[in-house]
């Protein structure tokens, strides 16, 4: 979560699931290697793969896990 950035990711290959909303558990305030906590509890899961266009605005709770091959392309907007 990105409490002043909004997210646009561009799938370019590869897939993975991507989980958004919720809450993290374990929040430890500054990310550690890109992470700010354990995981993401009652958030909603959507399967993204190449092609996929995603819009995650500031203060959304979002991560990807079981990933497959993912790279992605990252705009991040200033918004707050």
């Amino acid at each position: 979560m990105h409490p002043r950035t909004t997210d646009v990711y561009v799938v370019r290959e590869g897939s993975g699931v991507l989980v958004t909303g919720g809450q993290i558990v374990d929040e430890r305030g500054e990310p550690v290697d890109g992470q700010r906590g354990a995981a993401i509890r009652g958030g909603v899961e959507r399967r993204i793969s190449a092609g996929d266009l995603i819009f995650i605005p500031a203060g959304v709770a979002h991560g990807i896990r079981d990933t497959k091959g993912i790279t992605w392309f990252n705009i991040r907007f200033d918004t707050k």
